[in-house]
């Protein structure tokens, strides 16, 4: 390989690597506040409430997950912090919401972690649920019981106000699901721009190299 072409490679793996993403500001978004040895009620009904940060519709608020609380008998496992939010469905369904601002755009990585209430007789953590932010949309699901575990939602959005939405789908019943420790990292423009300059790099190499004449045999 050519030495201008494997320094603009290099450059190219450099400018990824060192392309660090930015997080965007989320007020509250492990749920640790406020402080609480049991449960905060942030909402019960349709109307939303605004409160800790976030916007609260249907039964929802925040728990302490170190121990027992109103929904479960023992700690949780794997969630980040101390507390978490709880989301339950019922007559109608329950979401969160809060606003953020892409400054540019760029690829979005949403971060969050779920879990699903411990079953009972009356009540379960089977729920299906939605994330959205804008045109970026996912559908995912929790089981009775299951620990703590981190999923993503990825794609592209243009700068601009938007807003984050975590809602459980799960229609008629009480089926209850956790959420923890939420994040949006974008990366820097820096970053975005070494890589457009990469790779109009390495196709100007590619292009030279393919209209430079072959020297014969016999000149070799």
């Amino acid at each position: 390989m050519p030495r201008t072409t494997i320094a603009l490679t290099a450059g190219l793996i450099l400018g990824l690597t060192n392309g660090i993403a930015n997080a965007l500001p989320l007020v509250n978004a492990s749920f640790e506040s406020p402080t609480t040895s049991n449960i905060v009620i942030e909402n019960t009904g349709l109307t939303p409430a605004t409160a800790d940060g976030w916007t609260w519709v249907g039964s929802s608020g925040i728990l302490n997950g170190t121990g027992a609380n109103t929904f479960e008998t023992t700690a949780r496992t794997g969630l980040d912090g101390s507390q978490h939010a709880y989301l339950q469905a019922g007559e109608t369904s329950s979401s969160i919401a809060q606003g953020f601002t892409m400054g540019w755009a760029g690829i979005a990585t949403i971060s969050w972690m779920e879990a699903g209430r411990s079953a009972a007789l009356a009540f379960d953590g089977d729920t299906t649920y939605s994330v959205t932010a804008g045109g970026l949309t996912t559908t995912a699901s929790t089981t009775s019981g299951s620990a703590f575990q981190s999923h993503t939602l990825t794609g592209y959005l243009t700068a601009g106000a938007y807003t984050l939405i975590f809602q459980n789908t799960s229609g008629a019943g009480d089926h209850t699901m956790y959420l923890d420790n939420v994040s949006i990292e974008v990366p820097e423009p820096r970053a975005l721009g070494m890589l457009g300059l990469g790779l109009i790099g390495l196709a100007g190499v590619r292009f030279i190299g393919r209209s430079k004449p072959q020297q014969s045999a016999a000149a070799a």
